[in-house]
């Protein structure tokens, strides 16, 4: 059949559909359809012919109707703007307010349901209800607890805004999202005290998510440049790590190790190379061998820059899931060999994610000793204190 014929003005569904009927009803009604053996190649016949009808349709629902022009999109309800613009790259100082403008009268809850944020808004935001304008229209967060970041990505998600009269915006979750200029402090040294002790989920299988373990980690100021990570576990395990934050790269001193009796602090005579900065994606820093004054050995020292991640932590505010997010986190993979004194030689392939203004946020280690491999993970898990406030007392 020609393709004029199923593309004309007269209505193309009609003559596909009559072609269809023809085909499924030229030989005995679906209702006495038995695939007995002398009747199988004549349904496979029909069934042959139904598949060249069916691709003829799929050829033709591209055709050039203008008698049925092609379904548009509803326009939005609700007109918005946004100051900083979506999608945009400001200044720090120019993301100081985040200022959203609605041609329509607005109910100001309905800005309380949101479905994701970046976790940098709530903890520098000053009011998460905003300062309205008279006739709800316009709705300024002023970004001032907590330093804008530079090179940082900022987002929110409102999954229920409604006009003043109860009409939900109808085009779904609206978005706003910019990042900043500049270098991102990946390892902040004069952390805000409401960062200086964090609560992380401490994982020991890598399918475990329960978070039924914790770990604290606490930042310890130790000099004009450097800071120690000191790691204190549910079973009372304390571990550390001193790194050194340069003007254009990130470095690692040493650790302190062990419990008890065997506790020991390695240092290192030349610091170990995270990355440099800006960390540049595929960029590889390796360093030569070396032995610390307590005679441990590191081999095959590695740090790796690779794609950006954007992990995840839920809470419920009010009843709702809300996804706090750490945009675009810098994640290295890092490896290495260690020999501590009078035992074997531990393996170790680890991947950190690092938040800017925040530091890390997300640590996995796999380490081989001999024919045993273990695992941890360690997840930022900021919590609410009740669940009417959206303040930086989450992490308290």
């Amino acid at each position: 059949m020609p393709h004029a014929r199923i593309c004309n003005s007269s209505g193309s569904l009609g003559h596909v559909s009559t072609m269809i009927s023809a085909t499924l009803t030229r030989r005995a009604p679906w209702s006495v359809f038995v695939l007995t053996r002398p009747k199988r190649a004549a349904r496979m016949a029909d069934f042959a012919g139904l598949a060249i009808v069916l691709s003829v349709v799929a050829a033709t629902i591209g055709c050039d109707d203008p008698s049925e022009p092609l379904p548009q999109p509803y326009p939005p309800n609700i007109g918005i703007s946004v100051d900083p613009a979506p999608g945009s790259t400001v200044d720090p100082a120019a993301a100081e307010r985040v200022v959203i403008h609605f041609d329509r009268p607005m109910d100001p809850a309905s800005m309380r349901i949101v479905r994701r944020m970046s976790f940098l808004l709530p903890l520098s935001v000053t009011d998460l209800d905003g300062t309205w304008n008279n006739d709800r229209t316009r709705v300024m967060f002023e970004l001032t607890q907590y330093p804008v970041q530079p090179g940082a990505s900022y987002e929110a998600v409102f999954s229920g805004l409604r006009m003043a009269g109860g009409e939900l915006y109808n085009l779904g979750p609206y978005r706003i999202h910019f990042r900043t200029r500049g270098i991102p402090d990946l390892l902040p040294v004069n952390l805000d005290s409401v960062l200086e002790s964090m609560t992380f989920c401490h994982d020991l299988e890598p399918d475990g998510s329960d978070c039924t373990t914790h770990s604290t980690l606490r930042t310890v100021f130790a000099g004009r440049d450097s800071i120690w990570y000191r790691w204190n576990d549910d079973g009372g395990q304390e571990t550390g790590e001193l790194f050194r934050r340069r003007p254009r790269a990130l470095e690692w001193l040493g650790l302190d190790t062990g419990v008890g009796d065997a506790w020991r602090r390695v240092l290192w005579s030349e610091p170990l190379p995270l990355c440099n900065l800006p960390a540049v994606r595929g960029s590889r820093m390796t360093a030569a061998a070396r032995t610390s004054a307590d005679g441990s050995r590191l081999d095959l020292w590695e740090c790796v820059v690779a794609s950006p991640e954007s992990p995840t932590h839920t809470i419920r505010v009010s009843g709702l899931a809300v996804q706090l997010a750490f945009n675009d986190a810098t994640v290295l993979d890092i490896g290495y060999d260690l020999t501590s004194p009078g035992k074997p030689t531990e393996r170790h392939r680890e991947r950190w994610w690092l938040y800017p203004g925040v530091g890390l946020v997300r640590r996995e280690i796999r380490v081989q000793r001999g024919d045993t491999v273990s695992f941890e993970r360690r997840r930022f898990a900021p919590g609410l204190p009740n669940e009417t406030s959206l303040h930086r007392d989450w992490m308290r």
